[in-house]
Formats: C-alpha cells, structure tokens, sequence
C-alpha cells in the first residue's frame, strides 16, 4: 500500500542518520509495526504500541 511503502521509506531514511538510541527506537518502531501488520491480516485487533 502508500502507507507501506511511506513506512518503509522513513525506516530508511532513520537508517541513513541515526545514533546508538535513535537506532533501538527505530528498530521497535519497524518491528512492531511489521508484527502489527501481521496480527490485522489474522483478522486480531491488538495494540501492538503498548509495552
């Protein structure tokens, strides 16, 4: 979709200019939201931006 592919862009962007944190936080920002994905194409409501 847009949306994705806008997603993905701003992972890359993160990538190209980021510290030692920034790179975690991205890294749990893509993952959950790759796993968010996931869990509404099994047709599950979940939050997947609580820890």
């Amino acid at each position: 979709t847009g949306f994705e592919k806008e997603r993905n862009h701003l992972c890359t962007l993160w990538e190209k200019n980021i510290s030692a944190i920034e790179e975690q936080y991205r890294k749990i920002i893509c993952i959950d939201w790759k796993e968010e994905v996931q869990f509404k194409k099994d047709g599950l409501l979940t939050d997947s931006e609580t820890f």
